[in-house]
């Protein structure tokens, strides 16, 4: 499980659109099956802490900008903290925004 969505971000960075296209919906299942309400907490935890390192890491912007919406399907209010840090880049400020707003209606 660990690193699941680390594999497919860097599919999603990569040349093939096929491939890249696939792992963004590959990302998205996985999100929206595993971490459904009444899922696991320990599980929405880990895939948190997956999201945030993509997020963290040095990958285009559409990944980055992907896995900050993903975070605001799954983040609770408690989770915007660490969401704002990255409110800062230009490149992603607008899709922070509004991955923050979701969390605050949401969780």
């Amino acid at each position: 499980m660990r690193d699941s969505l680390l594999a497919a971000a860097d599919l999603m960075a990569g040349t093939d659109k096929v491939q890249a296209k696939a792992a963004m919906l590959s990302m998205a299942q996985t999100i929206h099956t595993v971490c459904r309400p009444g899922g696991s907490k320990t599980i929405r935890t880990d895939y948190l802490k997956e999201l945030l390192e993509i997020l963290s890491g040095k990958r285009p912007r559409l990944v980055r900008a992907h896995a900050a919406r993903l975070v605001g399907y799954i983040g609770s209010k408690t989770d915007d903290k660490a969401l704002a840090r990255f409110a800062a880049d230009p490149e992603l400020k607008a899709d922070i925004q509004m991955a923050r707003e979701r969390l605050r209606r949401g969780g």
